[in-house]
């Protein structure tokens, strides 16, 4: 099975979710659809216990670095939430679209 040569890579998406918001419409593990409004950008991730400087963001998002799932901030459900790429069908951010197949 080859790689969908339509499909955003891990860095493209990284890229995106550093600049602001991004509306990424997966596939969820039972099957569901899902739309989230995600972000690594500091400026819309709330300080917390958890979260206190850009280090501990890095922090967090690299628990999942050795898998093909990524570790974002949710903006609407104001929490950590990961998907799979090979998941994701849509990617809405600012100038940028993507729809795979």
């Amino acid at each position: 099975m080859s790689e969908d040569p339509r499909a955003i890579s891990k860095s493209e998406i990284m890229k995106l979710l550093k600049e602001g918001l991004v509306s990424v419409h997966f596939t969820k593990l039972n099957g569901e659809p899902r739309r989230m409004t995600c972000t690594w950008n500091e400026d819309y991730i709330p300080i917390s216990d958890e979260i206190k400087t850009k280090d501990d963001i890095v922090e967090k998002t690299e628990e999942k670095k050795e898998t093909q799932s990524l570790v974002v901030w949710d903006h609407d459900k104001a929490d950590w939430r990961s998907f799979r790429l090979s998941s994701i069908y849509k990617v809405n951010a600012e100038k940028v679209n993507y729809a795979g197949s």
